[in-house]
């Protein structure tokens, strides 16, 4: 007896959708907590210069 080998498909799987490409998103903060950030920076300008300053003047 000769039998017919059933013809299979190949299985192909199908891929999910990709998910869109991620965006970064870039937040400007004015505030951090109620300090406006102008204020933070220009209190982090006086105490680098400050210490620098008085880095100087202990080295003289």
């Amino acid at each position: 007896m000769n039998k017919e080998k059933s013809e299979k498909k190949p299985t192909t799987r199908k891929r999910a959708p990709r998910s869109p490409k991620s965006v970064r998103l870039i937040v400007e903060r004015h505030y951090i907590g109620n300090v406006p950030m102008n204020t933070l920076f220009q209190r982090l300008a006086e105490e680098e210069i400050r210490k620098t300053a008085e880095s100087y003047l202990a080295a003289g």
